[in-house]
């Protein structure tokens, strides 16, 4: 099985288990857009418990967000900046020595 780009996490430990989840429920999401948890569940086969689990760490990263009143899952504004961008915020300027 290959691994979604969109499963990689910044804020969580990357093992393999948890990296088949999260494809696992992406590509529901991507066949079934707009879906509740429950209905997830059903599609990836595995517990509500653990399908809530993955979903809030994903929207923690805004890879997928919720409805707040249909409380239904979708996959979010998921944007890959350029890596001179990147480097053009993330970086700060240093002061030449005199």
């Amino acid at each position: 099985m290959s691994i979604d780009r969109r499963a990689y996490l910044c804020t969580i430990r990357n093992i393999r288990r948890g990296l088949v989840t999260r494809t696992k429920i992406l590509r529901a999401l991507d066949d079934h857009e707009g879906s509740p948890t429950a209905e997830l569940a059903r599609h990836v086969g595995m517990s509500y418990g653990t399908v809530l689990y993955h979903l809030r760490n994903m929207m923690a990263e805004e890879i997928v967000v919720r409805d707040k009143e249909t409380l239904a899952w979708s996959i979010g504004p998921f944007e890959q900046a350029e890596l001179t961008a990147f480097f053009e915020r993330g970086r700060p300027r240093r002061r030449k020595r005199a």
